[in-house]
C-alpha cells in the first residue's frame, strides 16, 4: 500500500511539473511580445546599440511616444475612431438584434434560405465584394433618385460620391451587413431560439403585440447577449483596417493611422533623412503601444462581459 501511494503521489507530482512547465511556456509566449513592446517603446534610440542592453533599458524616455503622437494625431484619431467605430458597433448590435429576433420567432417566405444567406457572409471573404463595393460608393445611387437630385443641384447626372465619408461604415452596418454582422446575427437567433416561448405567449394574452412583447419581455431578458455582441462589434471596428483604408484616405483611426506609421516614417525626421532599423523599432513599438490602450482599458471595465461572452457563445479571438 505504501509502495502503491507513494507512485501515486511521484505521479501527480510528475504531471503537476509538467503542467506548470507547459503553463509557464504558454504564458511567456502570450506575454513576450508585450514584454518585447514596452521595453522597446520606453527605450531611449542610443540604448538600441548597446548589447549590454537587453530587457531592462538603462533608463526611460517618453521621446518615442511624443513623436508618434504628434505622427499620428492622436487625439484626432480617437475621436474619429470614437465617433465612426461606436457609431457603427450601436447600430450593428441593434439591427442584428432584430433580425436575429425574426429568424428565430417568425414564420415566414424562405426563412431557412435566407438564413443560409446569413450564413455564407461569414464564409465569403470580403476581399469579393470590394471592387463592386467600392465602385457603389464611387457614385452611390438609388433607382436614379441620388443622380436626379445631384443633376437639380449640380447639374451633373451621377450618384453622390460617398468614398472618405463615414457613411461607407454605418450604412453597412446600419442594414446588416457591416463587419462580422452574419456571425452577430446567427448569436442573436440562437440565443432567442433558447427562450421560452410560454414568455412571449404570456405577453401576448396580456394584450402586448409583437413589438411590445420584444421591447419589454425579449430585450430585457437578452442584456447579456446585447452586450456582448456590442463589445465584440467594437473590437473588431476597432481592429480593422481593410475597410477603412480602402474607402477612406481622409478619415483615419488609430489602427489606420498604425498602419501608415511604418510607410511614412521619414517625415518624422527634422532634416528628411529616413530612420535606421533600431530607430523604426522604438517608434513602431510606442505606436503600438498607443494603439492597445485603449482597448486595454476597455477590456479592463468590461471583463466580466468577454468571460460571460466566451463561456456563452464559445468565441475567441
Amino acid at each position: 500500500m505504501n509502495k502503491s501511494k507513494a507512485f501515486k503521489c511521484g505521479r501527480k507530482t510528475v504531471f503537476s511539473l509538467l503542467r506548470a512547465a507547459i503553463l509557464i511556456e504558454i504564458g511567456f509566449i502570450v506575454l513576450y511580445p508585450v514584454i518585447y513592446m514596452f521595453s522597446m517603446a520606453f527605450r531611449p534610440v542610443e540604448q538600441m546599440y548597446n548589447p549590454n542592453v537587453i530587457w531592462v533599458p538603462l533608463s526611460f524616455t517618453l521621446d518615442n511616444i511624443k513623436q508618434v503622437w504628434d505622427f499620428m494625431e492622436f487625439p484626432k484619431a480617437a475621436w474619429t475612431t470614437l465617433y465612426l467605430d461606436g457609431i457603427c458597433a450601436v447600430f450593428q448590435t441593434a439591427v442584428c438584434c432584430v433580425v436575429g429576433y425574426g429568424f428565430a420567432r417568425f414564420n415566414f417566405k424562405c426563412r431557412n434560405l435566407l438564413f443560409a444567406v446569413v450564413i455564407f457572409t461569414i464564409i465569403v471573404p470580403p476581399s469579393t465584394t470590394l471592387i463592386s463595393s467600392y465602385l457603389q460608393y464611387r457614385s452611390f445611387d438609388f433607382a436614379y433618385i441620388f443622380s436626379a437630385l445631384n443633376w437639380v443641384f449640380t447639374g451633373n447626372f451621377e450618384g453622390i460620391r460617398l468614398l472618405n465619408t463615414p457613411f461607407v461604415m454605418w450604412l453597412p452596418a446600419l442594414f446588416g451587413m457591416g463587419i462580422r454582422s452574419g456571425l452577430f446575427i446567427f448569436i442573436y437567433r440562437q440565443f432567442f431560439m433558447g427562450l421560452p416561448k410560454e414568455l412571449e405567449e404570456a405577453a401576448y394574452i396580456d394584450g402586448c403585440g409583437s413589438y411590445s412583447c420584444f421591447a419589454r419581455i425579449i430585450l430585457p431578458n437578452a442584456k447579456t447577449e446585447i452586450i456582448t455582441v456590442l463589445i465584440f462589434s467594437l473590437v473588431w471596428y476597432y481592429n480593422d483596417t481593410y475597410y477603412s483604408a480602402t474607402y477612406m484616405d481622409s478619415l483615419r483611426t488609430i489602427s489606420t493611422s498604425l498602419e501608415y506609421l511604418n510607410e511614412n516614417l521619414a517625415t518624422l525626421s527634422p532634416t528628411g533623412a529616413v530612420f535606421d532599423r533600431y530607430q523604426v523599432v522604438t517608434l513602431v513599438q510606442a505606436a503600438c503601444l498607443l494603439v492597445i490602450t485603449p482597448l486595454t482599458v476597455f477590456y479592463i471595465f468590461m471583463q466580466r462581459y468577454f468571460t460571460e461572452s466566451i463561456q456563452r457563445t464559445g468565441i475567441v479571438g
